[in-house]
């Protein structure tokens, strides 16, 4: 996986932003992920897997997976939790991806204000 800015990003949607025939969101641990991609078997599988989320709610991730006619790649930019998969043809990544990146939300949305935080200089 490379790490990216969200230049790099913003680039790549773009890029990709016609060749997106599915979109959906889901309800992960109540965490909004959506997932954009040309596959419509990940696009099933995911909807197997996954609750269905409002399409009112502003997603806290998105996953991006499209076949750009390549060899497999992964980007992920962390501001804004997005996931760029290019040339993956197996479900179980991009599910394992998806749930990382629910990971990496909740990390940063409970670490700084958690309960658990140590108190410095109390």
């Amino acid at each position: 996986m490379e790490i990216i800015g969200p230049e790099r990003k913003d680039e790549l949607l773009a890029k990709f932003n016609l060749d997106f025939t599915f979109e959906r969101k889901a309800n992960i641990l109540g965490a909004c992920i959506k997932l954009l991609t040309d596959n419509q078997d990940f696009k099933e599988e995911w909807e197997d897997n996954f609750k269905f989320m409002n399409e009112d709610i502003r997603p806290h991730s998105k996953i991006v997976s499209i076949n750009s006619g390549g060899d497999l790649k992964v980007q992920y930019e962390p501001l804004s939790r997005t996931c760029v998969i290019e040339n993956c043809d197996y479900y179980g990544w991009i599910k394992s991806i998806a749930l990382a990146s629910v990971s990496d939300f909740f990390e940063e949305y409970n670490g700084k204000s958690s309960l658990f935080t140590p108190c410095i200089g109390c």
